[in-house]
């Protein structure tokens, strides 16, 4: 084993990581399976729609505080008493289902909870692995935790799949329920370094002014990051969109394919970011993020051959499938470089930005992608029941759009001094 690999994986970051990979697949597989649970339950989409819709709330609203949190107190002991938390949470459910007296408006406030403690949860993570691994081998480190996330997202929805056909949402809520306190067991055994800061005179009038230092250093010290959270939004709000409102559309109804086939592409486009996160891992010196743009202009470049496949295919069952094919290869396509992307601009925000203002930092910019993700949403679903026969209008509208996004990246990059 080489000198670099004996430094990246540290008895610390291996702990970190398979709790990671316990905990995230557990939540993806949960999530997935109480999708099914809600619509069989309900038999009503809007209703899901509306549970998805309000579980984002506290993900926007508890950012600010799940960042200063990250940075005040012992990281270790914030991840271990929030998986705690949840095992906790799901006994409960746990219990509710085995009397039989569950209804969706529980199922709704579990998934709020949870949803709220996954959001006190992450920036303590992406704030502890700088200080778990040596500086080079960084971005290493980051690549590996991306995997691990891609991963779950992509293999959670096929276990609870055959899980849910199996042992139904009773088994999975149970292990779930296991899976969160053996993360909490595996990251007590991990040691982060930390120091106490200052007392303040009140938590509440410290919280604020931890936000408005955060607010100052972003604006007057460091922009280029400031301008790195705007242009992530910016994302969300034209690209994003596209793949998780435009792609079920345009597969199932515009193109008329089956659902198998649709389960195929969305496997397909999820394995996309796991390839973007390897590829970065493996060759981390090849990257920078003085030349992330030229990663994402391939973005853009997908989006317009997206848009010429569904222009001129054939309006038959062999058109729609060539179709069918290309907007997933070229989905795939996307989702390569948002994984790389994604390595990089963690890696040089965590570079670039003291650790005891990391934690807010990494919160602030997930607050302002997050919020982004349901206007985009909101936006792209009107304009597809008014432009239903132009489909391939828009995804060349988001292309160019996307490109723009691109070009601020290109001149926001050129700023940072080497």
């Amino acid at each position: 084993m080489s000198e670099n690999k004996r430094k990246l994986y540290t008895k610390n970051f291996t702990f970190l990581v398979l709790g990671q990979i316990i905990s995230l697949f557990g939540s993806a597989i949960q999530r997935f399976a109480l999708s099914l649970y809600i619509l069989e339950m309900t038999g009503s989409a809007s209703i899901f729609a509306s549970i998805l819709a309000f579980s984002i709330v506290p993900v926007i609203l508890l950012a600010p505080f799940a960042g200063v949190m990250a940075d005040r107190f012992n990281k270790r002991n914030i991840m271990v008493i929030l998986d705690f938390i949840s095992s906790i949470i799901l006994a409960i459910y746990a219990g509710i289902l085995m009397t039989g007296n569950d209804h969706y408006l529980i199922v709704a406030i579990m998934m709020v909870l949870l949803s709220g403690i996954s959001t006190l949860y992450q920036p303590s993570v992406t704030a502890s692995i700088p200080l778990l691994v040596e500086e080079e081998n960084l971005m290493q480190a980051n690549g590996i935790v991306q995997q691990v996330s891609s991963i779950s997202n992509f293999a959670g929805p096929i276990i609870a799949g055959v899980l849910y056909g199996f042992v139904g949402i009773k088994g999975i809520i149970l292990i779930n329920l296991v899976s969160f306190f053996l993360s909490a067991v595996m990251e007590l055994f991990i040691t982060i370094p930390y120091t106490k800061p200052e007392k303040v005179a009140s938590p509440i009038s410290g919280f604020m002014h931890e936000l408005k230092e955060s607010y100052e250093y972003l604006k007057n010290e460091n922009r280029v990051i400031f301008r790195m959270c705007i242009t992530s939004g910016l994302y969300n709000l034209f690209l994003v969109p596209l793949l998780t409102v435009g792609a079920p559309y345009i597969i199932k109804v515009h193109l008329n394919q089956s659902s198998e086939l649709y389960g195929l592409a969305e496997g397909a486009i999820a394995f996309g970011m796991i390839i973007g996160a390897i590829v970065v891992g493996r060759m981390p010196k090849r990257f920078h993020i003085k030349r992330i743009h030229r990663v994402l202009y391939f973005a853009s470049v997908c989006m317009g051959m997206m848009a010429v496949a569904l222009a001129f295919s054939a309006d038959t069952s062999n058109g729609h499938l060539f179709a069918f094919s290309c907007f997933t290869f070229f989905a795939m396509g996307i989702m390569v470089t948002i994984g790389m992307a994604n390595v990089v601009s963690a890696t040089f925000i965590q570079q670039s930005t003291p650790n005891n203002m990391l934690g807010k930092i990494s919160a602030f910019g997930a607050a302002f992608a997050t919020i982004c993700v349901p206007l985009g949403q909101m936006i792209f679903g009107a304009l597809l029941d008014v432009m239903m026969n132009h489909v391939w209008l828009m995804v060349l509208v988001s292309g160019i759009a996307t490109l723009f996004v691109t070009f601020l990246v290109r001149y926001n990059v050129s700023q940072i001094q080497e």
